[in-house]
């Protein structure tokens, strides 16, 4: 689910691995200049991979928000 922040949208997009456990990813985009730019994915390291993509998402989606606070 899309979560907006601090004018970007934030896209957790989890990827499971191949032992079952899921990597937390976040897209992000914001809207400015009557466009859209869309960032590089934000990626966990893989030591931080979650039992379930629901918790992945939720990881992704604060790692996006601190992204967004030092880099937004």
């Amino acid at each position: 689910m899309d979560v907006s922040y601090e004018g970007y949208t934030i896209t957790p997009n989890s990827h499971m691995q191949p032992d079952g456990r899921w990597l937390p990813v976040a897209e992000l985009e914001i809207f400015h200049g009557g466009g859209v730019t869309t960032k590089p994915p934000l990626r966990a390291k893989p030591r931080e991979a979650k039992a379930s993509k629901a918790e992945a998402d939720r990881t992704a989606g604060e790692m996006a928000k601190e992204w967004i606070g030092t880099n937004g």
